[in-house]
């Protein structure tokens, strides 16, 4: 842990405080109201009636093979999965505690479509995309409806998520800007907040390798006209090399409220904080001689806060009408300094960020009788105005890891405003049939303002966009589903790669990256086993690469490459093979390669062309239980090696296991909550201790001044045991 970096050995070094630990005033409001509306809607006693929208949710959700699944950009009307023209999977509360997970990282790790790397060293920090895309801003992610995506690039910061607060997570994978807007290339993650339920809790605390401690804790209430949920997490460790180690602190909940007849109003918060070593990569040899090793980055560190507050209100106007409505406002820090090998010639560097984002969303529904079907128009708006400070501090290539806040290296200022426009047309002529079009209009302006280094550099772009999306759904049965799907998107390039560095690679005249997606799909549900099959052909083109040749900067200049393309089967099976065995199954079989360009033909780096989770959850008697799941990951092309012509990052396995014993005092309690009493347990990440790599990257070496493969090492075995007491 590391509250306080002493910087500068000298006077005109300063104390720069990286601790995160203010107060919010708006986390402070929550929590007064969290007990105000407790108390107040105690007093008042609970109504009879709820929501019709509410119960049918609550019964849709009781069941994992009966979930729902939000189709457009705020909840208003759930469609049942089996209707969606999309590969779509959702995960219940329930799956995500049989995970075992801590970040949205980590649950994801197993799912279709998956690419997760770790570019910084620490385990926990990682990389998280879909569909083939590597950069971590391909994937458009929304909590309660609010983006969590940065910005000023569209990155993603999903260790500082609440996971323990998350109800269930919806994955719509293919191309969706008509849903999502801009960043929605590979697909989009919604993730919505538990909500209160019975007076109940629960508290757990574990231990284990490499000096990790972890404690959660969550406490839930409610009635039928109000409710309320906390939960919250502490986890710190050590680390499992050289400056792995730091902690996460997660707090997040809800509280709801009937309002009147027919409508029910959410209030909801995130606040998040992940502050990390940053260990970075090894070459071969040093991987070799000793994985735990840091040679190079004993002094980097990266640290993220994200805090969040949303409002949501969704409810019925007249007959057939409903009306969802969000506000939010987020807020997020980012510290890293950066040494590595360079730093002798060149010293370090430490960058801050200070992102703000206001927003809202006004969305209608309207249902109506058309012939002997149903048809379901949504409509809305959407404004969003996000401003990001950074601010660039140069370290001494004498002493690296010592920031002197006067040689400041980068001020400047970047602002990214969204207004947009949507429409959507759900059709269902009858019980087998479902046709879904939709559109969506983006103008998003990226602008940007420096005062250092230069004052002059500062300027704006426009970028609008239409995106379109079509589906087709025949279910021939009440058990199967075939379904085609087409959809746009587009990612408008960063502040950074258009103005920021005029020397060194921005680029004013750079246009967004479009992609578009097709896909096939057949869905089988029976019993309580569900199967997910299709393929998929993802093309993108004006895909913004950085080339060292370009004469548009003194050493290059950010550009729009050729065209790339992603051909893909997935297929997933889940469910109880029996009372006591719970399994799945997810593969993924990807081809992404370059259609233009001097890489024409060959392999993009680091999607690994086939990957593969399988896992059981067995019941054993006397309340025993055992988990066991593997992870395989083929091959993957170095980052840097579009050529192809490098040994390739090798594949590997993951084993994990966890056996747990529960003594029931009461029963099982609600939806997502294990049974009352004691649970006490133990696991093994990585069980078979597989020495691997998730990251290769080919890049010049500077203390060899030549080119050499860096490889980023995963944790080995790690050995955790706990005790939980619901009540």
């Amino acid at each position: 842990m590391r509250s306080i970096f002493l910087v500068g050995g000298n006077p005109g070094g300063v104390i720069l405080d990286r601790s995160h630990d203010r107060i919010r005033p708006f986390f402070v409001l929550v929590l007064a109201l969290l007990l105000c509306v407790a108390n107040a809607v105690a007093e008042g006693g609970e109504s009879e009636d709820d929501s019709p929208a509410d119960l049918e949710m609550a019964e849709a959700l009781e069941v994992e093979d009966q979930l729902t699944v939000t189709s457009t950009r705020l909840l208003g009307t759930p469609e049942p999965t089996m209707s969606v023209p999309a590969n779509v999977t959702v995960l219940s509360r329930e799956v995500i505690e049989r995970s075992g997970a801590t970040t949205v990282q980590d649950l994801m790790s197993s799912q279709t479509g998956t690419v997760l790397y770790d570019q910084i060293g620490n385990g926990v920090q990682t990389t998280f995309d879909l569909r083939g895309f590597t950069t971590g801003a391909g994937t458009r992610v929304f909590v309660d409806g609010v983006p969590v995506n940065e910005a000023r690039n569209n990155g993603l910061w999903l260790d500082v998520v609440p996971l323990g607060a998350v109800d269930r997570v919806e994955i719509t994978r293919g191309s969706n800007a008509a849903q999502a807007g801009g960043g929605a290339l590979g697909g989009i993650l919604n993730l919505w907040t538990r909500q209160g339920e019975e007076l109940g809790g629960r508290l757990s605390a574990s231990a284990g390798d490499f000096g990790t401690n972890e404690f959660s804790g969550e406490i839930s209430n409610g009635g039928e006209r109000w409710d309320v949920f906390i939960g919250g997490l502490a986890s710190e460790t050590d680390g499992f090399r050289d400056n792995a180690g730091g902690d996460l602190r997660h707090l997040g909940g809800r509280v709801g409220l009937q309002a009147g007849a027919n409508g029910r109003m959410t209030l909801s918060f995130t606040d998040g904080r992940s502050d990390f070593g940053a260990p970075g990569a090894l070459t071969e040899a040093e991987l070799g001689a000793d994985p735990g090793q840091t040679p190079f980055n004993e002094a980097d560190f990266v640290d993220r806060e994200l805090g969040l507050l949303a409002l949501n209100y969704s409810g019925a106007l007249s007959p057939g009408f409903s009306l969802t409505a969000n506000a939010f406002a987020r807020d997020g820090t980012s510290s890293s300094l950066s040494t590595g090998r360079s730093a002798v010639v060149f010293g370090g560097f430490l960058a801050e960020t200070d992102e703000s984002v206001l927003g809202a969303i006004l969305q209608g529904d309207h249902e109506a009788n058309l012939g002997d079907g149903v048809n379901r128009v949504s409509f809305g708006l959407e404004y969003l105005d996000g401003e990001t400070d950074a601010l660039g501090l140069f370290t001494p290539a004498t002493d690296p890891g010592n920031v002197d806040m006067g040689v400041v290296g980068s001020d400047n200022r970047a602002e990214r405003t969204t207004t947009a426009i949507y429409l959507q047309d759900t059709w269902q002529p009858s019980d087998s049939w479902t046709v879904v079009v939709g559109a969506r209009w983006d103008d998003d302006e990226v602008g940007y303002d420096e005062s250092i280094p230069d004052p002059l550099n500062g300027d704006a772009t426009n970028f609008s966009e239409v995106s379109l999306r079509a589906g087709l759904t025949w279910a021939p049965g009440p058990s199967d589903a075939v379904w085609f799907g087409y959809g746009e998107g587009f990612l408008p390039p960063s502040a950074e790669q258009l103005f920021s560095f005029p020397l060194f690679g921005s680029n004013p005249d750079l246009l967004a990256e479009d992609g578009e997606s097709v896909e096939l799909g057949w869905r089988h549900s029976w019993s309580r086993i569900n199967l997910d099959l299709s393929v998929f052909r993802q093309e993108t083109s004006n895909e913004i690469v950085f080339d060292p040749n370009s004469p548009l900067g003194l050493f290059g200049a950010n550009v729009n490459a050729g065209e790339t393309r992603r051909d893909g089967l997935e297929a997933a099976f889940r469910g109880r093979v029996s009372d006591e065995v719970h399994m799945f199954f997810n593969a993924s079989l990807i081809e992404a390669e370059f259609e233009s360009g001097p890489a024409a033909g060959n392999t993009v780096p680091l999607v690994p062309s086939e990957r593969f989770a399988t896992g059981v959850d067995w019941s054993l008697a006397r309340g025993f239980d055992l988990r066991a799941d593997v992870l395989y990951v083929s091959d993957q092309v170095l980052s840097n090696d579009a050529a192809n012509q490098q040994e390739r990052l090798d594949a590997y396995t993951v084993v994990n296991s966890r056996l747990s014993w529960s003594w029931a005092t009461s029963g099982v309690g609600g939806r997502g909550r294990s049974r009352d009493g004691v649970t006490m347990f133990v696991e093994a990440r990585n069980l078979l201790d597989e020495q691997y790599a998730t990251r290769g990257i080919f890049a010049f070496n500077t203390p060899t001044g030549d080119n050499a493969t860096f490889l980023t090492p995963a944790p080995g075995r790690r050995v955790m045991g706990g005790i939980e007491w619901g009540f």
